[in-house]
């Protein structure tokens, strides 16, 4: 459909926006950090991006969308269930929303417990279940549509570093290797930190021919690394 009026809160620097734009729609997002909204405002315009810290003046946005996005926004907030009144105040009735988090319930949970790199301490305040998402909004105002533990953004790359995980001393190394996160690397001793990338190096291809039959089979079960539903308001 054209003409589609869309707020992505958390739009980061705004690659999903952008391509929604690109089909017509209205676009409107929201990011707290001002480098990722920079970014966003050259993709969609400057109009389109608020910068905004405070969620709760979301509220003053003088449009009701056909779609509310949130993308790996509500496990970061202290107090995501104020989201929940903003959706009933910016979403048109029989408006969709779409919410995707980190799944409590996965196996890749299971299998790291504390070291499941989608708990990213401190940075994740708060996590969520199958129930426990679908119980956080109103079932008297929403109805879920759909819902889903697949994510080929996420889903599988977290299962290699669950699996990894497993072997190697240092947690998480391969995503501090990605990330260029030198700071944390550089804190680890010399002997832990070239056996893990001897290690993430001899074991990263067959690892990840085993994450994918892992990763796929937990999708199965609904047990996949990250949740997402889509609600509808009645």
């Amino acid at each position: 459909k054209k003409n589609i009026k869309i707020l992505d809160v958390g739009c980061g620097r705004g690659q999903f926006i952008y391509l929604m734009q690109k089909k017509g729609w209205f676009v409107h997002g929201t990011e707290t950090s001002s480098i990722s909204a920079m970014a966003a405002k050259k993709k969609v315009g400057d109009d389109a991006i608020l910068i905004n810290k405070d969620l709760e003046k979301l509220k003053n946005i003088d449009t009701c969308f056909d779609i509310i996005t949130f993308w790996h926004v509500l496990e970061h907030l202290n107090e995501p269930k104020k989201m929940v009144n903003l959706i009933e105040k910016k979403l048109i009735n029989k408006g969709y929303v779409v919410v995707e988090v980190p799944n409590f319930e996965s196996f890749q949970h299971l299998i790291n417990k504390n070291s499941w790199i989608h708990l990213d301490c401190p940075r994740h305040v708060t996590h969520f279940t199958k129930k426990g998402l679908i119980n956080f909004f109103d079932n008297k105002k929403f109805k879920i549509i759909k819902s889903s533990t697949l994510s080929f953004e996420y889903g599988f790359y977290g299962m290699l570093q669950s699996l990894l995980n497993l072997f190697i001393p240092v947690p998480n190394y391969l995503f501090f290797l990605i990330r260029k996160k030198n700071a944390k690397i550089g804190k680890i001793s010399f002997i832990k930190n070239y056996l893990s990338l001897f290690l993430t190096i001899a074991l990263f291809i067959p690892l990840s021919i085993v994450s994918i039959i892992f990763e796929l089979i937990a999708v199965i079960l609904k047990k996949g690394g990250v949740l997402r539903i889509v609600i509808q308001k009645m």
